[in-house]
């Protein structure tokens, strides 16, 4: 039975030869490359001292998994010059000299020209792929700030993604400079070789998925909603099976678009049905739970009635926490919204944000009354409802109201929340 060994290592054009040589050591090892597969795959085989060739093939695209007819007519080339045709992924192309008298397969500088065109449409397209999806983050961070500061995913991709466009913005300035050390040398010797050294490494790819980790691990503190996990390790598989499975291309972009849609089609077809799902009394989870709220909108508008329906969660991340405390009775209803925050600009944006809305939405606000004992507030409404924005040392309050209010309450609802 063949014996299989597969390591998870990706490398970058510019470090071609280190694959090569990677490959070489792997075979005087007694492991020899047999393909492409989630990263490289190898079978067992006696030592033996083997030469590899990288090469960089244009003509393929990065959706490429496997061999495109493109790229078995270039290896009939290349077979004839004394190099078998090993395996292909992406535009590397890998063959193994199979004659003493193989000759090169391209000239030094048609290969350094390759090599450096491929990683630079690599990474310019990482840049702008990035750059767009931070573009996107950010306005919807600019739109609503108090949904994304406090445990929202948007805070996750916006600081994953800024990161992102940080390494593309390091990284192609180095490239650049490494393709003029490599010209000097092509000029001087004659020959070049294509190694990235740290910047090209599988170790470096390793490093820079450590940020990843850590917000990862930050994020999931805040314990996000089911359904982005679901997205996230339903990514990882799409993105594992492609690699495992290697369709072609044009079957590469089909499940990627295809897997895509139906990932979005999962996460939104639970939160629905978290949205709606009873806890086996005909009340909602959300009205349910709202026995673990330190307060409720009933405690304000003189209700003693439980709620007929409702929400209440909890959410933190790096910059605060978030309670929100939603509930509907029989003749009223009301919204709670309590943000926290050590750090006195959010608390800031935040209050300027929510006393903008209501302004827009409702006309000028006045000052809340004294019984708040809020250094700056905004109240507005009539006897049938009433905003409250509400601004502490460290904390924004946020009450919406559908009735009469009791004021005589509003001390000891002070109370149950820490203010």
């Amino acid at each position: 039975m063949m014996k299989l060994k597969h390591i998870p290592l990706f490398y970058s054009y510019d470090a071609c030869d280190d694959l090569a040589l990677f490959l070489s050591r792997m075979a005087a090892k007694g492991w020899r490359f047999r393909a492409f597969r989630a990263g490289l795959e190898f079978e067992r085989s006696e030592p033996r001292s083997e030469h590899y060739n990288v090469q960089v093939f244009l003509k393929n695209t990065e959706m490429d998994t496997a061999p495109e007819p493109d790229t078995e007519e270039f290896a009939a080339y290349c077979e004839a010059a004394g190099w078998e045709f090993v395996d292909s992924s992406r535009r590397f192309v890998v063959f193994r000299r199979i004659s003493d008298e193989a000759v090169p397969i391209v000239t030094p500088g048609e290969r350094l020209s390759s090599v450096f065109s491929a990683e630079l449409r690599y990474r310019l397209t990482r840049l702008a792929t990035f750059a767009l999806l931070l573009a996107s983050f950010s306005f919807q961070a600019a739109s609503r700030p108090e949904a994304w500061l406090f445990g929202h995913p948007t805070l996750f991709m916006l600081i994953f993604m800024a990161l992102a466009v940080l390494v593309s913005l390091v990284r192609i300035p180095l490239l650049l400079l490494w393709r003029s050390k490599k010209s000097r040398e092509l000029d001087l010797t004659g020959e070049v070789s294509c190694r990235g050294g740290l910047l090209g490494s599988p170790v470096w790819g390793t490093i820079r998925l450590i940020p990843l980790f850590i917000l990862l691990a930050l994020y999931a503190s805040s314990r996000p909603h089911p359904a982005f996990w679901i997205a996230f390790f339903a990514m990882l598989l799409l993105l594992f099976a492609i690699g495992w499975l290697r369709p072609s291309r044009g079957e590469n972009w089909a499940i990627q678009i295809g897997g895509s849609l139906a990932i979005i089609f999962l996460v939104v077809f639970i939160g629905i049905a978290v949205a709606f799902s009873t806890d086996g009394s005909g009340r909602s989870r959300g009205a349910s739970n709202l026995a673990d709220a330190p307060a409720a909108p009933g405690d304000l508008l003189g209700i003693n009635e439980e709620p007929s329906d409702g929400e209440y969660y909890r959410s933190t991340s790096l910059l605060g926490s978030l309670i929100v405390i939603d509930a509907e009775y029989s003749d009223a209803s009301g919204t709670i919204q309590l943000y926290r925050t050590k750090f006195p600009a959010v608390n800031d944006l935040i209050y300027r944000y929510l006393s903008k809305r209501i302004s827009r939405a409702a006309g000028d606000a006045q000052p809340a009354a004294s019984e708040w004992g809020a250094p700056e507030s905004r109240s507005l409404g009539n006897s049938l409802y009433r905003f409250y924005i509400l601004k502490y040392q460290d904390a924004v309050l946020y009450v919406r109201l559908y009735g009469a209010v009791d004021t005589s309450a509003i001390p000891s609802f002070k109370e149950k929340l820490g203010l």
